[in-house]
């Protein structure tokens, strides 16, 4: 990160430069209300984000209780609650995203919301199944460790590195003493442990897509026409073409060799970061080191709404 860096630190320290910080709440907005009950309630929520923001997570709470936004589930019917919530949203035109705390809720909430959505024709019922690749968080030291992989790991290249072009994959032949070996189609290449940050370990999964799905990018690279991606955004598909590229809704066309993302209904905490909708829902885990303070913040403060 950079704020562990020395260079940060030495510029904080002797250089004199003033920092500048962002106090003013723009997100929750109440001229965006469209009724005087609309504008109360936004004027409300934006008060609860300042009282996280302040430290008062009790007053936060249980501001957004008094709202009405606190809905009461059992492990048994949240992801139903949520769907038809989702549901509601969407068929009101109104931009969502929901944040939950852990990956294996977030796959199981994805899922869910994709078929509500198909069983109410909100998505395209024609769809295509391509291979994508779904990054694993490895240390440098877990992916020298042969224990790390199975016959379902893929390894992409986020940097040009030995012949390899970032977005290119390969798979693990074997692990020296100082190198990974790895293959694709005919070519064998050996990668040094020096230049393990340069791949990333992911897991191949199938999935359906169709006109309508949202994905999340996992990876920064380049569209077919030279556009940016970014690692983190949220894109709509608009079709999948007959040679596995992936035209979205923006216009940017994912080339075929672009695989490195997930569902995007549901996202993380730290993903959510930066990202600007209508409305958020909030997937809370039953499990209470999963939900910290700074994400309770971060989440509830994502919706305009």
């Amino acid at each position: 990160a950079v704020e562990a860096g020395d260079a940060l630190r030495a510029i904080e320290k002797h250089s004199g430069v003033q920092p500048v910080e962002l106090t003013n709440i723009r997100r929750q907005n109440p001229a965006l209300a469209k009724s005087i009950e609309e504008r109360k309630h936004i004027k409300e929520y934006r008060q609860a984000v300042e009282e996280a923001r302040d430290g008062k997570f009790t007053e936060s709470f249980e501001r957004l209780d008094k709202l009405k936004t606190i809905e009461s589930c059992t492990l048994a019917d949240k992801h139903e609650k949520l769907t038809a919530r989702y549901l509601e949203l969407v068929k009101e035109h109104q931009s969502t995203v929901v944040v939950s705390q852990s990956w294996n809720e977030i796959h199981r909430v994805n899922d869910a919301i994709r078929v509500a959505l198909k069983r109410d024709k909100l998505i395209s019922e024609a769809e295509t199944t391509v291979t994508a690749f779904q990054p694993v968080d490895l240390t440098d030291a877990q992916k020298r460790d042969v224990r790390s992989y199975d016959a379902n790991t893929v390894l992409v290249f986020n940097r040009d590195v030995r012949g390899f072009k970032a977005g290119e994959s390969a798979r693990l032949k074997m692990i020296t003493d100082t190198h990974l070996l790895v293959e694709s189609g005919s070519r064998t290449v050996s990668i040094p442990f020096k230049q393990l940050d340069k791949l990333t370990a992911c897991q191949r999964k199938e999935l359906a897509l169709a006109a309508g799905d949202k994905l999340q990018l996992k990876a920064n690279g380049r569209s077919v026409e030279n556009r940016k991606l970014v690692n983190g955004e949220l894109v709509t598909v608009k079709a999948v073409e007959p040679d596995g590229r992936i035209a979205l809704a923006d216009g940017r066309v994912l080339d075929k060799n672009f695989r490195q993302f997930v569902r995007g209904y549901a996202i993380t905490s730290y993903a959510s970061q930066g990202k600007s909708v209508e409305y958020v829902l909030f997937s809370d885990s039953a499990a209470k080191a999963a939900t910290s303070q700074q994400q309770w913040y971060v989440t509830i403060s994502r919706g305009k709404k």
